[in-house]
């Protein structure tokens, strides 16, 4: 039985009602999720010596303020506002990440000595512990920025340790959220390089004749 007649006004609406599922299945679109991971420095420029009996260096914990403990990609694109997209996420947790990407550059960095991330077996002998407090890692604008707090101890003194802040900024080439990432990568390895020197310092002093208090350096 052939199908009645439709007036035109309704044949329009129809139309427009089924335009979106029509284009959408010609197209064929579909919406992707990229993911993201963060890479040590492959290359490092420079090695740093340590005393052949510094014993292991522990790596953690690391903390990060709960804006960026999400999966999304974070931007910032003002003062007070930032700009969150689920369509670009990171692989894992970032704060896993943060650990695995450091200790991998303090390995490369300090070559022949032992590094661990946290969390550690009591059997791995951890010697130093350095604690990493994040408290920005954001792209605003052409810039990739890190902000963090970070403290070194011996583990077999715990009284004596030392408090440093770091604050690294890096140019990105482009918006994409390629270069975001690329360029908070960066921040990171730059960050591990002045974690390096500030460990090095640390036990080199640590070494020397004893010395009191906690120092951060402005």
């Amino acid at each position: 039985m052939p199908c009645p007649y439709l007036p035109l006004r309704f044949r329009t609406h129809l139309q427009w009602i089924l335009m979106p599922f029509l284009m959408a299945g010609c197209l064929g679109t579909t919406v992707r999720t990229t993911f993201y991971i963060l890479n040590p420095d492959a290359n490092p420029s420079a090695s740093i010596r340590l005393p052949e009996n510094t014993g292991v260096i522990g790596v953690g914990p690391v903390s990060i303020p709960k804006y960026l403990d999400r999966p999304q990609v974070v931007t910032r694109v003002g003062r007070n506002k930032i700009r969150i997209n689920d369509l670009h996420q990171w692989a894992g947790p970032l704060k896993h990440d943060l650990v695995r990407v450091v200790q991998e550059n303090l390995s490369r960095l300090f070559e022949g000595h032992d590094t661990v991330s946290y969390p550690w077996k009591n059997t791995e002998g951890v010697r130093y512990q350095i604690k990493i407090s994040i408290q920005r890692l954001d792209v605003q604008d052409r810039s990739a920025i890190l902000w963090a707090d970070w403290s070194i101890r011996d583990v077999k003194s715990a009284a004596s340790s030392r408090s440093f802040r770091s604050r690294i900024e890096t140019r990105i080439s482009g918006l994409s959220y390629t270069d975001r990432v690329s360029g908070i990568n960066d921040c990171l390895n730059q960050f591990s390089y002045d974690l390096a020197e500030g460990i090095a310092n640390y036990i080199s002093d640590h070494k020397a004749p004893e010395r009191t208090g906690t120092q951060r350096p402005g």
